[in-house]
């Protein structure tokens, strides 16, 4: 059983991914001309994720991100 209560423990991440898991190739994103379903937005966020791990991020670490808008 869900219910909207259920979200407010959520992080972002989680939420679409919950809906991902739904409707993988349905869109998520939208910029100019370029679009991402959310199991593109997934996998671009897990390869992300990753690379900073490779840099030596750890869970709760702050990071900046500051990126032009774009599906890249």
């Amino acid at each position: 059983y869900y219910t909207g209560c259920d979200q407010m423990n959520q992080s972002i991440y989680q939420l679409i991914k919950r809906h991902a898991i739904k409707s993988p190739y349905k869109t998520a994103v939208v910029s100019d001309d370029d679009s991402l379903t959310y199991e593109q937005l997934i996998n671009k966020s897990n390869n992300f994720a990753n690379y900073l791990k490779l840099l030596g991020i750890k869970e709760n670490d702050v990071v900046a991100i500051n990126l032009n808008r774009s599906c890249n």
